[in-house]
């Protein structure tokens, strides 16, 4: 009688490792899952506190220039430049007619009128995800987290 020589698995073994692979998975979708959404939020949230940069340039260049008058200036973000920051563009009609990108906000400054130092009134930023929108007469705090984020 001759022997046979067996190479391979049964499948029985083969059911096993399926299963143990599954139940791998199972535990480390969703740490994985969680690691990608909480990337995503940081990202727009630093794309937030970015666009906030130039239009603090801007807003405080008109206040150094005598304009007072902010609490009426608005600036919005379209497209981003060369360098990777937002151009904040200073408005004197509707918002919404200018949004151009994912990313697209306002931001409405005002002029703390104890000491003259300028103010975030009101921040608005989103993209298809995300949105940040903060509203506060007496000044909106600064820089944002993902604690500002709503869905």
């Amino acid at each position: 009688m001759k022997l046979l020589n067996k190479k391979g698995m049964t499948l029985f073994e083969l059911l096993a490792v399926i299963v143990i692979l599954g139940i791998i998975a199972a535990i480390a979708f969703p740490t994985v899952r969680t690691l990608i959404n909480n990337s995503n939020e940081n990202a727009f949230v630093e794309q937030g506190n970015l666009f906030l940069s130039p239009a603090i340039s801007i807003a405080e260049a008109d206040l150094s220039e005598g304009d007072n008058e902010l609490d009426v200036k608005a600036y919005y973000v379209g497209n981003t430049n060369e360098s990777g920051e937002a151009d904040a563009v200073s408005l004197n009609e509707d918002f919404d007619s200018n949004f151009q990108s994912n990313y697209t906000g306002y931001i409405i400054f005002g002029v703390d009128s104890a000491d003259n130092d300028l103010i975030i009134t009101h921040f608005y930023f989103t993209n298809d995800e995300y949105t940040i929108n903060e509203q506060n007469e007496s000044g909106v705090t600064t820089p944002f987290t993902r604690d500002n984020l709503t869905p």
